[in-house]
């Protein structure tokens, strides 16, 4: 196969690790069907790391062709740098062209390029690529990877090194897939990718080779490279881990000393990079003197380079100032500053693109340039106020009246009460929950996920869809959860959903099904849902139901479950493996019991992502007993209005601010005048105000947080409680906080074990708490012991309580038990008749309408 006698015009360099074999067939495929002739194409392949099926699939798919030459590589590098430049080592044509191995090319693509390289004398050239989705059908889309600046009406632009359109042909999208190079140009000055560069070897690629170019042939109108986005990609993604931001810092560093040696026009690049490497130096909990070595390697680049430009497709000005007067903040030594600069250019960004709505001209957004006016001009707003306008969209059809963007949907508010709340999102309000749903699902991991969208069975008049926010955010990454889904395993990972139990037709209660597919997995490396009662409630349900589970598993059947539609039932029926021994397996371990079970029957789970503090305080505590030392992350602290937080790690309840999906202010509970989140007073509780891309402004959330402290200029915090959650007696508040405590000493003080809980205040003005148990064989004590224990926990943790019943203004509390599973019938009837989704029901804490307290009281006794 290695044909060194032959001569080529032009070489194609291609680097494989364990690319999908499907895909590969479709690159060579294109390659054979080029006009240029394969056979005049030398095809350069280096085998990287590659697993032994796939090295032996690529030597049957191309063993039969003399012009490609196949080499194999092993080495600690993951990029595509180091088998990139071992295919170089071995070309011998005049050009070379980068090929991916899941990608292709069309058949007129390498001639109509390599002759107006031969022309023009080109070193640099390029065309156009499609990218294309990746799965059933291959779905084609817009194309999403570059967006092109120069004059589309040519067919062909020559540039040179002082062009004055260069500029707009570098960019940091811009790879060197759908590029030809002149080989001389390369190897004359010992052009290669660099293995120390992590992000953007292409990058420092093409910087390099900008220094020695002459001629760049560009042909803007032939769509030449298909771009396949599949889960199986070469691409890194980056962690947060301060060795991931050391990795990712040195890079972007890279680029700002490459453009500054070139003297190019690059400002697209290095501003990029500089804003990027202030986001990632500004993550709390970084080692201060990492911090401050970076700062100060950085900080002198910063004057040496040119003005960002803004333009139509990537930047406007006003982002492009934004972006240089973020990086400037932090690089001059003002980092605390930086997290603030960046929320209030938000603000102006979100008051721009809405001030020719009937809300933006009402309130004069065009006037608005200070924080004070902003204030002064716009009032704090509760749901109140957009009900009505949300039924002019829904029911009418309006638009353009508290939104530009157009509304793509609705989301279902996470709240305890029964009143549906519809939020409205817009596609770029949803890009920060897609982004928390893919650092978090596509990272590596075996994924049992908790989580679904609500069936599409509803649309409005302005042609948008009620659905929970997460949901809504998994249908932004369908696609490429699609490529993870069941026994599809690539880099990013694998579900061990089917993609149907993510997106049900119709509602379902999945947990059955859920657990079936997950228990058949035993490499499950993490548990995700959207709060810890939803794995606690799943856990339960495999306690009750494992016998049932466990017999499919053995079959390879779905019998266990008879709320299933058949459809649906024959359709993932049909995924299913009868699996005899991993059903021996789990039953071996069911038999030992339930304590410490999710690690027994899933070793290699590292960690349970689910919120579980404040209402899900006690959920997380009751899930230690199955889960053991499995540590508990939080995610992120998100509502249906903003992503708010990002946990600051496993088992921490403390998060830190996010300020790049909203812009968010803070009221003191009590008060009247909210503040930015430069004047956050560390040990203060504080509401959060939310104004956000999808035409909230000044929202008040009801979530209360506490201040903890700064890292790198970033508010760190702890939620506490909702405001809707508290029990108001006169001129006090019983906290839902205070409540969740009460209701902890009081089960350690009678040795009960408490599933669940809410609260009221009864018609003689007493609180009345309804405890829930486990099951119905907990021994309480009698009603005057119960009812002094928890008089004596709350007098303990609310001063103004213990006043009140000193003075005997207020009755003692009241103890009711509730029967087992009230919470579960609850949330089910609220489901049924809302139509909604698990992840958008909390727990209910306060019953505060009749309805509510009838409901509890008749299922409860003294």
């Amino acid at each position: 196969m290695d044909n060194t006698k032959d001569k080529y015009i032009l070489s194609v360099v291609t680097p494989f690790h364990n690319t999908n074999l499907v895909y590969f067939g479709k690159c060579l495929d294109s390659l054979k069907e080029q006009t240029l002739g394969f056979e005049n194409i030398e095809w350069v392949i280096t085998l990287h790391n590659s697993e032994p099926e796939y090295v032996e699939g690529v030597r049957d798919l191309c063993g039969e062709f003399k012009n490609v030459k196949l080499y194999e590589l092993y080495n600690d590098n993951r990029t595509a740098s180091s088998p990139r430049n071992e295919c170089m080592k071995h070309v011998t044509g005049k050009y070379v062209f980068f090929l991916d191995a899941d990608d292709f090319l069309f058949p007129y693509a390498l001639k109509n390029l390599l002759e107006a390289m031969e022309e023009n004398q080109g070193d640099i050239g390029s065309f156009r690529e499609e990218s294309i989705v990746g799965t059933e059908g291959l779905q084609r889309i817009e194309q999403m990877r570059l967006k092109f600046l120069l004059d589309q009406t040519k067919p062909l632009i020559i540039l040179h090194r002082d062009s004055p359109d260069l500029a707009k042909y570098l960019d940091p999208r811009n790879g060197t897939v759908h590029k030809m190079y002149r080989v001389g140009l390369l190897k004359d000055n010992n052009i290669s990718f660099s293995d120390k560069i992590r992000i953007g070897e292409d990058v420092t690629f093409n910087l390099n080779c900008m220094k020695y170019m002459n001629t760049i042939v560009v042909l803007p109108q032939c769509i030449g490279y298909g771009y396949f986005m599949n889960a199986g990609s070469l691409a890194q993604s980056m962690n947060n881990t301060p060795e991931g931001i050391v990795s990712s810092v040195n890079d972007f560093c890279h680029w700002i000393e490459m453009a500054v040696q070139t003297g190019l026009d690059v400002s697209n690049i290095v501003w990029t990079a500089a804003a990027g490497s202030a986001r990632m130096l500004s993550i709390p909990g970084l080692p201060k003197e990492l911090v401050a070595e970076w700062k100060a390697r950085i900080a002198p680049l910063i004057d040496l380079l040119p003005p960002m430009k803004g333009n139509s497709k990537f930047y406007n000005q006003q982002q492009a100032e934004g972006m240089m007067k973020m990086a400037r903040a932090f690089f001059a030594q003002d980092g605390s500053s930086e997290e603030v600069n960046k929320n209030i250019n938000l603000l102006w960004e979100i008051l721009d693109s809405n001030k020719e709505t009937d809300i933006g001209r009402n309130h004069r957004f065009d006037l608005i340039h200070t924080y004070e006016a902003f204030k002064k001009s716009v009032s704090l707003t509760e749901y109140d106020f957009y009900e009505p306008l949300i039924q002019l969209t829904t029911r009418i059809g309006e638009t353009n009246i508290f939104c530009a963007e157009p509304l793509v949907g609705y989301s279902l508010s996470s709240g305890t009460s029964a009143g549906q709340k519809r939020i409205p999102y817009t596609a770029g309000h949803l890009v920060a929950y897609a982004a928390c749903m893919r650092e978090i699902l596509l990272d590596g991991e075996a994924t049992f996920a908790l989580l679904e969208s609500l069936p599409k069975e509803m649309e409005y008049v302005d042609k948008t869809r009620l659905d929970s926010i997460i949901g809504a955010a998994l249908s932004v990454i369908r696609m490429e959860l699609s490529e993870c889904s069941y026994a599809k395993r690539f880099k990013q990972g694998v579900m061990t959903s089917p993609i149907e139990l993510f997106f049900p037709s119709e509602t379902i209660d999945p947990r059955y099904t859920r657990l079936l597919f997950a228990l058949l997995d035993p490499d499950v490396s993490q548990i995700v849902a959207p709060f810890t009662w939803t794995v606690l409630d799943t856990i339960q349900y495999l306690e009750k139901n494992h016998v049932a589970l466990l017999h499919d598993i053995e079959n390879g059947t779905i019998s266990g479950d008879s709320n299933l539609p058949e459809t649906m039932r024959q359709q993932l029926e049909s995924k299913l493996v009868a699996s005899p021994e991993r059903a021996q397996a789990l039953r071996a371990e069911l038999e030992k019991g339930f304590e410490d079970i999710i690690p027994r029957i899933w070793p290699k789970c590292r960690r349970i992502v689910a919120a579980g503090t404040g209402a899900f305080s006690i959920y997380t505590r009751k899930l230690k007993f199955y889960s053991g030392e499995i540590p508990m992350n939080n995610g992120f602290y998100a509502a249906s209005e903003a992503v708010i937080g990002r946990s600051m790690g496993d088992d921490s309840n403390e998060y830190s601010l996010l300020t790049d999906n909203a812009f968010f202010e803070f009221l003191k509970p009590g008060t009247q005048d909210p503040v930015d989140s430069d004047s956050l007073a560390e040990g203060e509780e504080y509401e959060v105000i939310v104004t956000n891309k999808a035409g909230l402004y000044r929202y008040r959330l009801g979530d209360v947080i506490r201040i903890l402290r700064r890292e790198n200029g970033v508010p760190i915090f702890n939620f506490e409680y909702r405001l809707n959650s508290c029990l108001k007696m006169g001129d006090f508040t019983i906290t839902e906080r205070m409540l969740e405590k009460a209701v902890e000493g009081f089960e350690a003080q009678t040795g009960t074990d408490i599933r669940d809980f809410c609260c009221m205040i009864g018609e003689d003005g007493c609180v009345t708490v309804l405890v829930e148990p486990f099951g119905t064989e907990q021994c309480f004590p009698a009603s005057e012991e119960r009812n002094r224990l928890m008089d004596e926990a709350l007098s303990s943790l609310c001063s103004a309580y213990r006043d009140m019943r000193e003075r005997s203004a207020i009755p003692a509390v009241k103890v009711r038990i509730l029967e087992p599973e009230t919470h579960l019938l609850y949330r089910d009837r609220r489901m049924f008749l809302e139509k909604g989704a698990p992840d958008q029901i909390k727990p209910i804490r306060i019953l505060d309408n009749q309805r509510n307290k009838e409901f509890f009281m008749a299922l409860s006794e003294e």
